[in-house]
């Protein structure tokens, strides 16, 4: 886990518009996917941070609100997930994903908690408004936290996945970080970690994924899951378009 607090080499080959068509985000992917593979830690902080400024993140969603075919994407692979956040992937290639991630008060999900759990691939990740509470733990037969020990699958391009359940086993939390609007992080993918919402107040974050280093990854939780594919619930435009205008207010 690692807090970006100074500013990043402005040499980039990622060259980002003024204002954001179709065709422009299309280019845009194509350079971010180049990029990548040449040096992913920068890249990924650089594409939160430019595109989390004000202007950029408002004409980011405007177009992409605007465009059928844009939409038609975003609505295939985002979904209300069961951590509680309205998970929306506005752009993607093979090697990476630019997530919306929406915390706020979901009906179908009242009060969560986050399972602990790292990730297939490294991330960057802006706050664009409220704050976020992360704790991070690690394997540890001495550990006070006991969890349910599960190996993840997403199913790629699909709204299914599916857990495998591998035991009991001790965590052991090392730390409370806070994360207020316009900080940006880095974490890397083998980190466990939880977003801890109590009092299930709203926050913004733009993330990109860099491309995926592992076919599985880990979730611990104090629930147990079913070991078969689940479905999650998907959005309509409309709601889509109002999730983007309240992520735009903030």
């Amino acid at each position: 886990m690692e807090a970006v607090t100074r500013s990043i080499d402005n040499r980039s080959l990622i060259e980002f518009p003024k204002a954001f068509t179709s065709n422009g985000l299309l280019s845009l992917a194509k350079q971010i996917d180049l990029s990548l593979a040449l040096r992913e830690k920068r890249t990924l902080i650089q594409v939160v941070t430019e595109l989390g400024k004000k202007e950029n993140f408002e004409s980011l969603l405007s177009c992409i609100s605007d465009d059928e075919v844009l939409m038609d994407n975003v609505i295939k692979n985002s979904y209300r997930h069961d951590n509680g956040f309205h998970k929306i992937v506005l752009l993607s290639s093979h090697y990476f994903k630019l997530r919306l991630h929406l915390f706020q008060p979901i009906p179908e999900i009242p009060l969560p908690m986050e399972n602990i759990h790292n990730h297939r691939w490294n991330f960057a990740s802006k706050i664009i408004s409220g704050s976020l509470k992360m704790e991070l733990f690690r394997e540890d037969h001495s550990g006070s936290v006991e969890v349910n020990n599960y190996t993840y699958l997403s199913k790629n391009g699909s709204d299914q996945y599916a857990v495998e359940y591998n035991g009991k086993i001790k965590l052991k939390r090392l730390s409370l970080i806070r994360y207020d609007s316009g900080c940006t992080y880095f974490m890397k993918s083998k980190e466990l970690h939880r977003i801890i919402n109590p009092n299930n107040e709203s926050t913004c974050t733009l993330m990109i994924t860099g491309s995926p280093l592992f076919e599985k990854c880990k979730l611990y939780s104090h629930n147990t899951f079913q070991n078969e594919r689940q479905t999650v619930s998907s959005y309509s435009v409309e709601e889509l378009r109002e999730l983007f205008l309240l992520a735009a207010k903030r």
